[in-house]
Parts: structure tokens; C-alpha cells; sequence
């Protein structure tokens, strides 16, 4: 197998046009710029020739405060993301060294990145300033399992849940040494549920050496664990100084049983739990420091709510 490294936009003009000439196992390389418009933006890597999932490097020349894709709309245009995951792509497809910013969804999860049935690798990556009418404000993953990691999220708003990355439907994505700070999740009476983090539905991600700060939601407002999210794990994270109106200033359980281990929780602000809130669940909490948190009624450090 010939392997090719496509330069954008020394032999093509626009990200999508090198990503499209791609056979399994090709390189694309993103000079330093700022890209925008049609072409480069709401990029997809699909699959290929014979129909079947393509392993691509998708990466910046130099990292990415260097390198930009600016996911403002286009005139006419209703909606813009940044890149999606959805041909059935495994760990062969990486998507390396961007900063994904200004995406916008009024409807749809997944402003910055979208990944459905995918399993890709999503590293070294800046996600700031993405927001959605939904939910998932930078990531949203659907049945799928990607790995993210060394990315820095930040400032993205989801008006539903998951104010940074939205996970259901049995996702089981590996959030590895990622800094995810000052996202939101809400907009409503209704929603608001994990600020930085939502998991649903049989999702069990492993957040593993994350820090997780300045979020704010209605309800967990770093960390939102919703029914039957067992299989999560959240290992040696920093959870600081995160918000929620309601419980569970730093993460939220609801009938979930999550293993939370080797955590550092301090310094949340709640209602009610201003470290942790665990609403009907078996979560398994150890070897963790839970200091200095703050519930205007009930449970400054932890508050266990079982109605049986």
C-alpha cells in the first residue's frame, strides 16, 4: 500500500477536497491558517472508494494554535459544524491538532464534533466557543467509542445537556488528560443537565486524568451520570470550582452507579450536594478528596438521596 500526505492548500484548496482523494491509510496535513466557508467547514470523512470505512491521519502541520478551522456560517447557511464521525471509522481515522471554534446548531448535538457508530481518535485538539440548541455543545457521541485525549474544551454551550460532550445510546468513549473548563449546559426549566459532561442510556465513558472547572449547569454541574450509566468511570480527575443551581455542584448520579476513584473534588457550589449528589444508584466512591465544597441547603461535601 502506497501511502499519500495530501497538503492543504499547497495541492488542495480546501481540507474536505484532500480528505476526499484519501485511500485507507493516507495522510492529510493542514498547513497553519485559519479555514473557513464551504469545503472546510461540516467536514466528514465518509467512506471510500469500495464503500467500506477509510483510516485517515487528519492533522495540522503545527498544532493547533496555529492552525484554525472557523466554523462561522456562511451566508445562508442554517447550521455549521466542524467535523463528523459517522462511516463506521475506527482508531485508524485521527483527527489531530486542530482548534474546531464557532460551530452553531440550532437543533441538531454535536456543534464541534459529531461521532455516531465511530470509533476515531480525537487528539491534541482545541474545542472553544461551539454551541448548540441541543445538546453535546463541542462533542456528541452515539453508540460510539471514541478516544479523546490531551484536548483542551472550553466555553461551549448546550441549551439542552452536556454543555462540552454528550454521550447515549451504549457510548463508551475514553476521555483521557483533557482540560474541559467554563462550558454550560442549559437554557430552560426543563434541561441543563452536566455542564462539562452527560451521560444516558448504557453509556460508560472513562474519564481518566481530566480537569474539570468553572462549569456551570441545573444539575451536575461538572458531571451529570443519568440512569443506567453504570459502567462509567471517572479515575484521578481534578474537579474544581464547578456550579449547579440545583444538585450536584460537582457530579450528579442519577440512578447510575459510576466508579469514582482517586479524584480531588473541591471547591463546588449547589443547591443541594456541593460535591456530589447520588440520587437512587450504587456509585463506588474512593480513595478521593472531597474538600471545601459548598451546598447552600443540604450535603456540602456529599449528599446520598435514596427514596425506597
Amino acid at each position: 500500500m502506497c501511502i499519500r500526505d495530501r497538503h492543504v492548500p499547497a495541492q488542495y484548496a480546501t481540507i474536505q477536497a484532500a480528505i476526499d482523494a484519501c485511500d485507507d491509510g493516507d495522510i492529510v496535513t493542514v498547513a497553519d491558517g485559519v479555514y473557513s466557508g464551504p469545503g472546510n467547514i461540516s467536514l466528514r470523512i465518509g467512506p471510500g472508494a469500495a464503500g467500506l470505512p477509510r483510516g485517515i491521519l487528519l492533522r495540522s502541520a503545527n498544532g493547533p494554535e496555529s492552525c484554525v478551522i472557523d466554523c462561522t456560517r456562511p451566508p445562508g447557511w442554517t447550521w455549521s459544524r466542524g467535523i463528523a464521525f459517522n462511516g463506521g471509522e475506527d482508531g485508524t481515522t485521527v483527527f489531530r491538532g486542530f482548534t474546531v471554534r464557532n460551530a452553531w446548531l440550532n437543533v441538531g448535538s454535536g456543534a464541534a464534533i459529531m461521532v455516531s457508530r465511530s470509533a476515531p481518535v480525537i487528539e491534541n485538539c482545541i474545542l472553544e466557543n461551539n454551541t448548540t440548541g441541543n445538546s453535546g455543545g463541542a462533542i456528541f457521541c452515539w453508540n460510539a467509542s471514541p478516544t479523546i485525549r490531551d484536548c483542551t474544551i472550553r466555553n461551549n454551550v448546550a441549551t439542552k445537556v452536556g454543555g462540552a460532550i454528550f454521550c447515549e445510546e451504549s457510548s463508551a468513549p475514553s476521555i483521557i488528560h483533557c482540560t474541559i473548563t467554563g462550558n454550560r449546559a442549559g437554557g430552560g426549566a426543563t434541561f441543563g443537565y452536566g455542564g462539562a459532561i452527560h451521560l444516558e442510556e448504557n453509556s460508560s465513558a472513562k474519564i481518566i486524568g481530566c480537569e474539570i472547572a468553572n462549569n456551570r449547569a441545573r444539575i451536575g454541574g461538572a458531571i451529570q451520570c443519568q440512569r443506567w450509566s453504570d459502567g462509567a468511570a471517572i479515575l484521578d480527575c481534578l474537579i474544581r470550582d464547578n456550579v449547579a443551581d440545583e444538585g450536584g455542584g460537582g457530579i450528579h448520579c442519577h440512578e447510575a452507579s459510576p466508579t469514582i476513584e482517586g479524584c480531588t473534588i473541591t471547591g463546588n457550589t449547589a443547591l443541594w450536594g456541593g460535591g456530589l449528589y447520588l440520587e437512587e444508584g450504587n456509585a463506588a466512591v474512593e480513595r478521593c478528596v472531597i474538600a471545601d465544597n459548598t451546598a447552600q441547603q443540604m450535603g456540602g461535601g456529599i449528599l446520598s438521596v435514596s427514596y425506597t
